[in-house]
């Protein structure tokens, strides 16, 4: 919320700062010679204004497909953690193995829900994107089973090839997760920015409450623009956020089954 209401006293303070500029203007600037650069201007705008175009659809674009990325891999991720559980509670082996592994898969999706998700949040590499040390421990616990039938061979095939999609997955979350815009091409939009609106502001208008109604109109929409492509690129932040809800509810899940399990005994 507060990350929010800084943006929007930002875009006001930036609103009341063009219009006391373009009063100014108004009032010191000798309009007589743009007058007759109409020509001049509308060309100016028209080439300028479909090159800025392009590349805030481009930003928008790349943006746009890592923040879908994230949110379909995410969901992956977590369907392939429940397919996972499932098995393992339909396996018939001993039931301090289902305990242990079902114990440690809780112990890797809540480090997800906290650890990792905290350093996704603040743009770092995660640690280590390589496999955890609770997936080595359900390895471990899946290595002491004994199979009964032919079944169990394999619902145990199938969980290992879900072990194999959710390590891959994590890789994947974290990579995407990570990636941001090229540094260079958010300063080339602002500065395209700042050059259309400064160029509104010297543009002739006779009337300067239609000259202040095309100037913050324009503000107005280059600045939701800006920040619409700064919430995507930043999917933990702002209005577009993705929280690990999904992967805290299924922690919980987890942690109830596990108790469940050890209340049988």
């Amino acid at each position: 919320m507060n990350y929010n209401m800084k943006r929007i006293n930002f875009n006001i303070l930036f609103i009341l700062i063009s219009i006391a500029t373009l009063l100014i203007i108004h009032n010191y600037f000798m309009y007589s010679h743009i007058f007759e650069d109409v020509s001049a201007w509308g060309t100016f705008y028209t080439v300028f204004g479909v090159l800025y175009a392009i590349i805030a659809g481009f930003l928008i674009i790349e943006a746009l497909s890592k923040y879908t990325s994230l949110q379909s891999l995410i969901e992956e991720e977590i369907n392939n953690l429940q397919d996972m559980r499932d098995l393992v509670i339909y396996l018939s082996c001993e039931p301090k193995i289902v305990q242990k592994i079902i114990y440690e898969l809780q112990g890797y999706v809540q480090s997800i829900s906290t650890i990792e998700w905290d350093s996704m949040k603040k743009g770092n590499k995660v640690g280590n994107s390589d496999t955890t040390k609770e997936m080595y421990e359900i390895f471990d616990a899946i290595n002491n089973m004994s199979l009964e039938d032919k079944k169990d061979e394999i619902a145990l095939k199938l969980l290992m090839q879900k072990m194999t999609e959710i390590t891959t997955l994590r890789t994947k979350r974290i990579s995407v997760a990570t990636q941001k815009l090229p540094y260079s091409l958010k300063i080339l939009l602002y500065f395209m920015s700042s050059t259309l609106i400064l160029g509104l502001m010297l543009m002739g208008v006779h009337s300067v409450i239609v000259h202040i109604f095309m100037v913050v109109s324009l503000i107005i929409s280059v600045q939701l623009l800006n920040s619409i492509i700064v919430d995507i690129d930043n999917p933990f932040e702002g209005l577009w956020k993705i929280d690990p809800t999904l992967f805290q509810d299924f922690s919980k899940t987890l942690e109830n089954q596990h108790k469940k399990l050890k209340n049988l005994e």
